[in-house]
């Protein structure tokens, strides 16, 4: 709620318009779902959702900017219906009778007869956000596009936390491969992989002109104070070489780069004339591009090079299961290797690292915590590092 609470530091026109706090809209002793989804009811004790739909009520906004908020608040709400619907239906279908004769066996038999309609479940909040996803000056906006803007904040908060994307690409990107027999799915892993790509391109995070790890970098590269071997990134964007200006390996592809899946091939949109292409944008699972010539030299150019330094630094990243063609590599340098690995993270425990990545040689890594100015006991994260690989 931290981005929420800036965008109305200085404004009072949610106020104004309430005529009341926010802290005192609360809409749960006049609104209540159905008793058998009493278990979303939690939503109406929200105070800034009960102050949309305050403000929708009370009709305050400009006509277009009302028509904006009510698909906003139509789509949380189907949103939220969706979810508890999906949980009683599949409650009903696992429990059709309260009792039964064990000995009537076709009882068993009766299957899911109950559906839940998803079509109705969020599609109205894609479309919005789909045709509505262009950045925003917030500084540009005047206090009640604001307010809308605020919501649609909101709407996209509960989209990327909910829908799967991971499963969404795992699912459907093999379809790439055979447009002539499912030309539908074909189309539609396409039109993601490139609404996602024009989504990134356009929503960069509003920090970027904030000073962050990726200048802390910066700054100590230009004073010498350590030489770098390879920089390697699982963000799509490319935020981090104009950070940088530094050569960097995507690994997981990146908004710059395109797939010819016909060709199995990886380059820059501009050598790849005449062919289709899509945008380089895989999860985890997604194997078949890595096995293009050009990420497999990737992969092993970086691992050459990271076998030849003194310390391999690592910030952010969390070892995930799915990750294991990241994990690899670091758990075959440090095992195998003898390399020295450094972890920097928030919160995060060297005996679960350890666990995830497999280590056997575990005096090889070393986990520091940063807290929120990025500093390691009251120095800055990568002079604390610096520090230590010195006096070791």
């Amino acid at each position: 709620m931290y981005f929420y609470g800036m965008l109305f530091e200085n404004i009072n026109e949610l106020i104004n318009l309430l005529n009341r706090q926010v802290s005192n809209c609360q809409l749960s002793s006049v609104i209540s779902f159905n008793n058998a989804l009493n278990r979303g009811n939690e939503i109406f004790k929200s105070h800034y959702f009960s102050a949309l739909l305050l403000i929708y009520k009370n009709k305050n906004l400009r006509d277009d900017l009302q028509f904006e908020l009510k698909k906003i608040i139509v789509s949380i709400l189907q949103l939220q219906i969706g979810a508890l619907g999906s949980c009683l239906v599949k409650n009903i279908n696992d429990n059709i009778f309260d009792k039964k004769d064990e000995d009537i066996d076709l009882l068993d038999d009766i299957g899911e007869v109950l559906r839940l309609n998803y079509q109705s479940a969020g599609v109205i909040g894609v479309e919005y956000l789909y045709d509505n996803f262009k950045s925003e000056n917030i500084d540009s906006l005047d206090d009640q596009s604001k307010i809308v803007y605020f919501a649609k904040c909101i709407l996209e908060d509960i989209f990327s936390s909910v829908l799967d994307y991971k499963s969404l690409i795992d699912s459907n990107w093999h379809y790439l491969y055979c447009p002539k027999n499912e030309w539908a799915k074909f189309c539609k892993i396409s039109i993601f992989l490139l609404t996602v790509k024009n989504y990134i391109k356009q929503n960069l995070p509003s920090s970027i002109a904030n000073t962050g790890y990726y200048d802390d970098l910066k700054d100590s590269i230009d004073k010498l104070k350590l030489k770098v071997a390879k920089i390697a990134t699982t963000n799509y964007n490319k935020i981090i070489i104009e950070k940088l200006n530094e050569e960097i390996t995507y690994l997981n592809g990146s908004v710059a780069q395109w797939y010819d899946p016909h060709l199995n091939k990886i380059d820059t949109k501009e050598n790849m004339d005449g062919k289709f292409i899509v945008p380089l944008l895989f999860t985890q699972s997604g194997t078949k591009p890595m096995t293009s010539i050009f990420k497999s030299c990737e992969y092993v150019d970086l691992y050459r090079d990271w076998k030849e330094v003194d310390y391999i630094v690592i910030v952010g990243f969390g070892f995930n299961k799915d990750d294991e063609h990241i994990n690899g590599i670091i758990r075959t340098l440090v095992n195998d290797d003898d390399k020295k690995v450094i972890i920097i993270g928030r919160n995060t425990s060297k005996e679960e690292t350890i666990e995830r990545l497999i280590i056997e040689k575990t005096n090889n890594i070393t986990v520091c915590n940063v807290d929120e100015k990025r500093n390691i006991e009251n120095k800055l994260w990568i002079d604390y590092i610096l520090d230590m690989m010195s006096g070791i």
